[in-house]
């Protein structure tokens, strides 16, 4: 089970004390909105051999939070909008991206994995590779690393609405009551602050990516796609913010 916010923000405070200008939390979107199957012909490569690329992208930038001491990572790896041309080409090969995830690195640096979004609708495969994930690291808490996981922002503060409504329904709250708290409190996301940071690679929109929780957050766009990013871009990118 996630540990609480509060626990989170003590975590966070106990970690970062002393530490002077750090960032508790970056979001990386690799989310190729409709052109990821064209990126295929690009590179000559097949669609196993992408969404692999996308798996050992993930292992690096796993790899730039162990290094950086990097509390909270979150990546958009799958977005929700199945009104995208290539939804079901992402489906049907996005297992490919969760079997490449280095498992025995996470565990050796005792990175807990999370899976925000809905997820749980995908294909029994999927489903199965990202229980594994979540059960075999469920114990850590030394750093936090989220997947973004057929995710919308947009269904996300759909899902906050019908919530908020039913508790006002049953009498829990009333409308006076609901205020920046209420809403954060029932995100997909409540269990983590939102991020400092976001790196946007493919695209210069954050396409719903973290939709409530982006409102203050510094915008890095790469102008690059999401093959072409690697840890050394994460690393370079936070380092370059950093001293901003």
């Amino acid at each position: 089970m996630l540990k609480p916010i509060t626990n989170i923000s003590k975590f966070l405070s106990k970690k970062r004390a002393g530490k002077g200008k750090e960032f508790n939390h970056i979001a990386v979107s690799l989310e190729g909105g409709a052109d990821e199957a064209s990126y295929c012909d690009e590179l000559n490569i097949n669609a196993q051999e992408l969404f692999e690329r996308k798996g050992r992208i993930i292992n690096e930038i796993a790899i730039a939070q162990a290094e950086m001491d990097i509390p909270i990572i979150s990546v958009f790896l799958l977005s929700g909008k199945k009104v995208l041309g290539d939804f079901p080409f992402k489906i049907d090969n996005l297992i490919f991206s969760l079997r490449a995830i280095d498992l025995d690195f996470i565990i050796k640096n005792q990175i807990k994995v999370s899976a925000i979004g809905k997820w749980y609708e995908l294909p029994q495969d999927c489903l199965d590779e990202i229980k594994s994930l979540i059960e075999e690291t469920r114990d850590f808490d030394k750093y936090f690393f989220n997947l973004c996981i057929n995710y919308d922002g947009q269904k996300e503060m759909e899902d906050v609405c019908k919530i908020i409504a039913r508790k006002i329904m049953s009498e829990r709250i009333n409308v006076d009551s609901i205020d920046r708290q209420e809403i954060k409190d029932n995100l997909y996301s409540s269990y983590y602050p939102a991020p400092d940071v976001i790196i946007l690679n493919d695209s210069n929109s954050l396409n719903s990516f973290l939709l409530w929780d982006s409102a203050y957050a510094r915008i890095i766009i790469t102008g690059k796609k999401w093959p072409d990013f690697s840890g050394q871009d994460f690393k370079r990118a936070i380092e370059k913010e950093s001293v901003c």
